[in-house]
């Protein structure tokens, strides 16, 4: 009896078609995974951006106008179709240890914020005797003022102007002169209340920090980058007009189209809470994934278009300003 060897057609075919199922199971498998890893990612991304910005965001809003001006405390950029911007002050220009003057802001003696770039001349570059910043590069401390960071311009007489807010140029402190080149600009530094600097004006100049989203979607401390992929920032603030502590009618700002800051009838001195709301979304869209759309928070519009697939992460929180409305110490 001879022996057979090697398949039949039959057999092969079979055993092709098992193979193509289990390779077609396998595929899928495993790109089920990958979109699960990718996803996984994306989200455990998001979620550290947003413990990282919440935590910063809360704390310079709970420290602002520390050892400056309770004028000084905030200047928003309330925007219905774009993100808003935020300024604060910097606290850490500070000296805490030997200062214990609660207005501090260096003086204005020439040049008044509008709407473009303003050369600020002041009486000092350093507002508390104890230069923070070293901005020619020499390994000394020179000036609070640094180039690429932001300030913020009040009248110290008149606190219920408003304030104005900019931010420093790329080489903008000249320390030869003291002067400090400032873009008040519409866009990524807004004027916010323009002052003048005449009569019974005292106009200073306090440093301080921006934030912003610029066109790559990437939150901006000044001219760092913190965070990419955030969508949106929204601010609202607390005014308690009446000093009841409660939130009356038309006391907080910034929540609807007719609610926007016009702030030169908005003293900060007034101000209790800033709420701040952003959104980070994934870097890439998941096309499988249905109604993932823009998030509108407080007064913005939402964008045109509908589902793109994007994975988001909203979050609120509100914030009251520990350093504004019971000084005890201005002299």
């Amino acid at each position: 009896m001879r022996r057979r060897e090697g398949f039949t057609l039959a057999e092969l075919l079979v055993s092709l078609a098992v193979l193509g199922i289990v390779s077609v199971y396998l595929t899928n498998m495993l790109t089920q995974q990958n979109r699960a890893y990718a996803a996984v990612d994306e989200v455990t991304e998001v979620q550290s951006n947003v413990r990282a910005i919440a935590d910063l965001l809360e704390r310079e809003i709970r420290e602002t106008a520390l050892m400056a001006p309770e004028s000084s405390a905030v200047c928003i950029v309330d925007n219905v179709n774009a993100p808003d911007v935020l300024y604060v002050t910097d606290s850490d220009a500070y000296d805490f240890a030997n200062e214990n003057r609660y207005d501090l802001g260096a003086e204005v003696t020439a040049g008044v914020p509008s709407a473009t770039v303003v050369n600020l001349v002041l009486a000092s570059l350093d507002t508390d005797n104890r230069p923070f910043y070293d901005t020619d590069g020499d390994g000394n401390a020179d000036s609070d003022f640094r180039p690429g960071a932001a300030v913020i311009v009040v009248d110290r007489t008149n606190p219920d102007r408003g304030a104005a807010c900019g931010a420093i140029t790329a080489g903008g402190v000249n320390l030869a002169t003291n002067t400090i080149s400032v873009d008040f600009t519409l866009g990524r530094a807004t004027l916010s209340a323009q002052l003048p600097g005449t009569g019974a004006a005292e106009l200073v100049a306090v440093p301080a920090h921006g934030y912003w989203i610029d066109n790559n979607l990437r939150l901006m401390r000044d001219d760092l980058a913190l965070a990419a992929d955030v969508e949106d920032l929204q601010l609202a603030a607390f005014f308690d007009l009446n000093g009841d502590g409660d939130v009356d009618a038309n006391e907080y700002r910034g929540v609807d189209a007719a609610a926007t800051f016009p702030p030169p009838a908005w003293d900060n001195r007034e101000l209790r809470e800033v709420r701040f709301n952003f959104v980070v979304r994934s870097r890439m869209p998941d096309p499988t994934l249905p109604g993932a759309v823009f998030q509108t928070l407080e007064n913005r519009v939402a964008p045109a278009g509908g589902p793109d697939g994007f994975r988001r992460r909203a979050f609120t929180a509100a914030v009251r300003t520990r350093n504004v409305g019971h000084r005890w110490n201005a002299g």
